[in-house]
């Protein structure tokens, strides 16, 4: 196909074309969309602790659900009995005041010298810390869910526009380095995250947040008023200062409560999107392809190549990529490379149809190549219609409107399509689902069908402080199918349950090709299996099997082989898979006698190198 300049001239110029009103995006959703949520209202109960700052935001927190508020401004003002009589949090906001670790003792004697500064930020960075131990009380000893906001940026280069240094002798710099302390101590614990609040700041304006514009650099506060009536009889009159400076005080304290909130809902995967699938005309690219009689770049830059940078960024989220068009298969494979080169190729989507067939067969398919429900599906097509027909017959899909210049930004932003990400896990998991297809075609005996070649490894929790806590958390609160109970758990119960004589195993899987990462979690107590959930990708090769045939010679069990198990609409696999070995011993409280495990591990043929030991 000839390529050549693809303009508005090879089709109706007015076709397509919306009346020229403004229909803006809100302000108040631009870091938190709403548009794939299903679940309301999920925060029940929140704590706040800081100072004038965090405390601009109670009322708003206030007016969304139940609030308390603990107010510090120095590290000896905090005891432990703080926080020992608090129960039943959602979430934990901690707001460090920047004039606490940062005082003004220190900031007006501020020594510029590079040795100086650095010997200054130390001194900063410890009393930060100090702070973080004293407030992380609820995330240390409970697992609460904690967010710990970082500092708001000067507005101003302390040593002048011009100057280039990168040191801490400039106080952005400082307060910078501050910012990446906090960092690094949440990257180093369990249920605790930054919350940016800097980034809201930057999206809504500096100018129209920060004090920083008439209040010393150590403030670190947000515009008001505070303090006019103390200048109400100068010689010459003066108002408020936001008469002079703009406030949007009240949209930061809201921008804050939806990115809380987002953050909660990606930790606790409420209404997680597992896959996107997408159609290509006029979704991947502008127009038809096949109705152009010239292509060129101009059919994908801008909004296309938007899309489909964020489908590889979703990729790499771990989140699954499927194509449905009515096209010609090999028309698409030909003209692939000329459209998109390498930056976004046929192989980066898992699961692929193309073709004449009907797009709701094409679906059905997909999600079944996925092994997921249709409510974990995204779908994108630029045709009304078939999103009707899709939506007529998967009541639970997702669907984004007909607005490409809307897609990226409500896939990125959206909570519903953050996973937890645990390094390394994301690209296992892409490697186990996108590359095996490709492989198996070129392997005569494929192992994907002979399990001999499967490796499984299981390991041990016993305290909140093992780094595979998250990772297991979010595969419990993200697995419908193979579920024994469907419960979803709150990190601090998590802990409680680690705490009350509770163990948590885990295990991985290797097979001839790639590691698969963390496939699936269980929940013992009391000589019981009190939860059992597996990756849906996992299901039918007989791991399940295997997993609980070990664990059950564990002394822990003492010989016995009971679990709980709750029905629920999307956990009929498990119903199944104790059909065939379990046996009913309570009804009213679904405990089960799991039996015949020896006889399943034989019928499937499976090699297992199972290393049980504690991490």
């Amino acid at each position: 196909m000839k390529k050549s300049n693809f303009t508005a001239s090879t089709r109706d110029q007015n076709s397509g074309i919306a009346e020229n009103l403004p229909n803006y995006v809100s302000l108040s959703e631009y870091l938190s969309p709403k548009v794939l949520r299903k679940t309301e209202k999920v925060l029940h109960k929140v704590l706040i602790t800081g100072s004038c700052l965090s405390e601009s935001w109670v009322q708003y927190f206030r007016d969304k659900t139940e609030t308390e508020f603990n107010l510090i401004n120095y590290v000896q003002d905090i005891p432990q009995a703080l926080f020992e009589n608090i129960e039943n949090i959602d979430l934990h906001l901690i707001s460090i005041p920047l004039r606490s670790v940062l005082p003004d003792s220190a900031l007006f004697n501020f020594d510029i010298s590079k040795n100086h500064a650095l010997e200054q930020l130390a001194q900063a960075q410890k009393l930060l810390l100090e702070y973080l131990d004293k407030t992380t009380f609820l995330n240390r000893e409970r697992g609460v869910f904690t967010l710990i906001s970082n500092f708001l940026l000067p507005q101003f280069d302390s040593l002048g526009y011009l100057s280039q240094t990168n040191s801490p002798s400039d106080l952005r710099k400082f307060i910078q380095s501050l910012n990446e302390t906090v960092e690094n101590y949440c990257e180093e614990r369990n249920f605790c995250f930054v919350l940016n609040i800097d980034l809201i700041s930057q999206i809504i304006g500096r100018s129209y947040i920060q004090n920083d514009l008439g209040f010393q650099t150590n403030h670190g506060g947000i515009l008001t008023n505070w303090g006019y009536e103390y200048d109400t009889s100068r010689i010459e009159a003066i108002q408020p200062i936001s008469m002079y400076f703009e406030s949007k005080s009240d949209e930061f304290a809201e921008h804050v409560y939806n990115l809380a909130e987002s953050m909660y809902r990606s930790f606790q995967q409420i209404d997680a999107v597992k896959a996107v699938v997408v159609d290509l005309d006029g979704t991947l690219w502008r127009g038809v392809l096949a109705d152009q009689d010239f292509v060129d770049q101009n059919l994908i830059e801008g909004w296309p190549l938007g899309i489909a940078d964020a489908l590889k960024i979703l990729k790499n989220r771990g989140i699954l990529l499927g194509i449905i068009s009515k096209n010609d298969q090999s028309f698409i494979e030909n003209i692939w490379q000329d459209l998109f080169g390498t930056r976004l190729k046929l192989s980066d989507f898992t699961s692929i149809r193309i073709g004449w067939e009907s797009k709701e067969i094409s679906m059905a398919e997909i999600i079944k190549d996925f092994s997921l429900l249709d409510s974990s599906v995204l779908y994108l097509d630029d045709n009304p219609f078939e999103r009707d027909l899709i939506v007529k017959n998967f009541p639970g899909i997702r669907i984004l409107e007909g607005n490409p210049y809307l897609w990226r930004y409500q896939m990125l932003k959206s909570a519903e399509m953050q996973p937890l990400i645990i390094p390394g896990s994301i690209i296992e998991r892409n490697q186990s689902l996108s590359s095996l297809k490709a492989k198996a075609h070129s392997i005569n005996d494929s192992a994907l069908k002979n399990n001999n070649q499967l490796r499984v490894n299981i390991y041990k929790i016993e305290t909140s402080a093992d780094a595979a806590l998250n990772r297991c958390l979010e595969l419990i609160n993200k697995t419908n199918q193979f579920n024994s109970t469907g419960m979803r758990w709150q990190s601090s119960e998590i802990i409680s349950f680690l705490n009350n004589s509770g163990t948590i195993y885990y295990f991985d899987a290797l097979d001839a090709f790639v590691p698969h990462g963390i496939v699936g979690v269980v929940l013992v107590q009391n000589q019981m299996i009190r939860q059992f959930v597996m990756s849906c990708r996992m299901i039918g090769r007989g791991i399940e099997i295997g997993v609980l045939h070990e664990l059950f010679k564990c002394t822990e069990f003492d010989g016995n082989s009971k679990i709980e198990f709750r029905q629920t609409e999307r956990n009929s696999i498990f119903d199944n898979f104790l059909k065939t070995f379990g046996k009913v011993l309570d009804s009213e409280k679904g405990i089960y006698q799991l039996q015949n495990l020896d006889k399943g591990i034989n019928k499937t043929g499976i090699s297992f190198e199972l290393n049980l030991r504690d991490t």
